[in-house]
Order: structure tokens, then C-alpha cells, then sequence
């Protein structure tokens, strides 16, 4: 999902972040000095989870906006997210492909340029 969200160059504004982190604090009824030091115990950065949550916001605002947008019920939503999902994993699988196959190529000229 997240090279077909780059690919398209979608991003969230930072105050989206922001505020996101924000209600994640208020949420846990810390303050964010206790809500940092809470994420420590769990061995979890700050940074770590505000890019982690980037990372939700950004793809929730994606499907939202630009997949299901046109939906107007859930199982609209459910075939549109579906079509959607099974496209970006067939061009994943083939820009891997590529890469792969790129990678043998090269390795086999490599080869032929040594024992020829």
C-alpha cells in the first residue's frame, strides 16, 4: 500500500501529525512528559511513534480520500478497498520482479565478462 501511496507523491501535513499526537496524549491521561515516559517502558522513541503514526494517518487519509471516496456504503467500500489493494499488490509483485530480475542479469553479464 505504501509504495502506491508514495508513487501518487500523497503525503499528510505535519499539523495532521500533530494533532494526532495530541489526542494520543490525551487519550492516555498523561501528560507528554508521562506519555514519553510511558512509551519508553514499552521500549518505544517518541519519534518512532509519531512516524509509525504518520504512517497510519497517512494511509487512512489516502484510502479515504482518494479509494474510497465515491463509496457510499460498506460493501461499496469493501470492493472498492479490494480492487484497489489487489492492483497495488500486482504492481508491487512486478516492480519486485523487475528488480529481480534486473539483479540476474547483471550477475550473468558479470559472469560472461569473468570467464570469457
Amino acid at each position: 500500500m505504501m509504495q502506491e501511496i508514495t508513487k501518487a507523491g500523497f503525503k499528510v501535513e505535519p499539523a495532521m501529525v500533530e494533532n494526532g499526537l495530541q489526542r494520543a496524549v490525551q487519550k492516555s491521561g498523561k501528560e507528554l512528559e508521562g506519555f514519553k515516559a510511558a512509551l519508553q517502558e514499552n521500549g518505544i522513541g517518541l519519534d518512532y511513534f509519531k512516524k509509525k503514526l504518520e504512517t497510519e494517518l497517512l494511509i487512512n487519509t489516502y484510502l479515504d480520500e482518494k479509494v474510497l471516496a465515491d463509496a457510499s456504503n460498506e460493501v461499496e467500500k469493501r470492493a472498492l478497498f479490494t480492487s484497489w489493494f489487489n492492483n497495488a499488490k500486482i504492481l508491487a509483485e512486478v516492480l519486485y520482479y523487475d528488480k529481480d530480475l534486473e539483479l540476474l542479469v547483471q550477475q550473468q553479464s558479470a559472469q560472461g565478462k569473468c570467464g570469457g
